[in-house]
């Protein structure tokens, strides 16, 4: 049932909500909230004069409303000229699983904040998108997710994704991964290699302190 929150009261806990460190209540009022309030979540998320954190806020809250307008909104939000709303847009997305809203998830990945990109791996891995495997290993090696020619954070979230997402299409991308230079990233394909086989049930390496070796070993076995 929806609260009884009117609109010029929802325009008022938006503006607070975003001074708060703690916005729980106000974000289960507004989700469960009447049509008209998302009217005006739709329109602070879109008005750029208002601040980023009002922006932000009404962004998840109307993920979480799953309505139609909602939907529409997000799409229209993931292309705002702010990184941190088109961010939040992503994360809202995440919550749909429409062919329109995994292709903005899927073309969130290029991105240009490093932010929205993270985000949108999340929200793969959140709807179980096998299909953007293939998007998510050209996404591991891009120039845009190394800085001077080191690799950033994002990388061994991608390589986590590919343990989460459980497709056996995984196994080949993580063997690549397990020889990378960066140690984050071997010791990520390590753990997603364990995810993948308990997964689809297959028997594994025992930990060992050298664990690419181990799997390396057991890729030559598998595949005589």
């Amino acid at each position: 049932m929806a609260t009884s929150i009117t609109p010029d009261k929802a325009r008022v806990m938006i503006e607070e909500v975003a001074k708060k460190k703690d916005f729980s209540k106000e974000f289960k009022q507004l989700t469960k909230a009447s049509p008209d309030v998302e009217k005006v979540l739709i329109e602070v998320l879109h008005a750029t004069t208002k601040r980023w954190e009002e922006r932000w806020f009404c962004a998840i809250t109307l993920g979480k409303r799953k309505t139609e307008t909602a939907r529409k909104a997000l799409l229209k939000a993931a292309q705002d000229q702010l990184f941190i709303v088109r961010q939040a847009a992503v994360q809202g997305l995440s919550y749909f699983d429409d062919l329109d809203t995994i292709k903005s998830i899927r073309h969130a990945l290029g991105d240009t904040a490093m932010v929205v990109r993270s985000e949108a791996v999340d929200a793969i891995t959140k709807r179980n998108d096998k299909d953007a495997i293939s998007l998510l290993e050209k996404e591991l090696y891009a120039k845009h997710n190394y800085q001077k020619g080191r690799s950033v954070w994002i990388r061994p979230q991608i390589v986590h994704a590919f343990g989460k997402l459980g497709d056996p299409e995984a196994l080949s991308i993580l063997m690549r991964s397990l020889k990378d230079k960066d140690e984050q990233v071997v010791e990520q394909s390590c753990k997603s290699l364990q995810t993948l086989a308990m997964k689809n049930q297959w028997e594994y390496p025992v930990h060992t302190k050298d664990c690419a070796a181990a799997w390396d070993r057991w890729y030559e076995n598998r595949n005589k």
